[in-house]
Parts: structure tokens; C-alpha cells; sequence
């Protein structure tokens, strides 16, 4: 499964990541093993992928039309320091 984009943040050696998880699909996390996606959706994740749940927070979308509104808007925040402040 391919991620649909993402942002390399400097300073951290990692990216932003934008992706699709199909409803049905089998998610590993390192915490809890893995669980089964309940609904298609749009992510916004550090570190994650399609098949991959990083931990860390994530931002899910309904339609890719959203979930690009807002990933357009944290490009403009290159660092660390800023993505911690959209995380909440």
C-alpha cells in the first residue's frame, strides 16, 4: 500500500505522513498487536503508514478533499516544534 504523500520534517531524520486505510484492513501497531480498520479513511500520522499505526496521533478523514485542506495547511510547519503544536 502506497502513502499518498509526505513531508520530511528537518530535524528529525522522519516524516508526516498522508495515506488510505480500506475499511477491512489488518493495522499492526506496536502497542496493541493489531487491530481491523472499522471504516475507509484519510490519515494524517507520524511516522504511520497503511498497514503501520506509528502511536503516535493521527488525523482521520471521511474524504481526501478534507484531509488535503488540512495536510496543505501543515506544510507550511517544517519543524519539530511546530508539528507538535498541531497536534492537539
Amino acid at each position: 500500500m502506497k502513502l499518498i504523500d509526505q513531508i520530511y520534517v528537518q530535524g528529525t531524520n522522519d516524516t508526516r505522513n498522508l495515506f488510505f486505510r480500506p475499511k477491512g484492513l489488518t493495522v499492526f501497531t506496536e502497542y496493541f498487536g493489531w487491530f481491523k480498520q472499522d471504516k475507509d479513511e484519510y490519515v494524517i500520522q507520524w511516522k504511520g503508514t497503511p498497514d503501520w499505526c506509528s502511536g503516535y496521533h493521527k488525523q482521520g478523514f471521511d474524504t481526501l478533499e478534507d484531509a488535503l485542506r488540512v495536510w496543505n495547511g501543515l506544510q507550511l510547519y517544517p519543524s519539530l516544534a511546530d508539528i507538535e503544536n498541531t497536534f492537539f
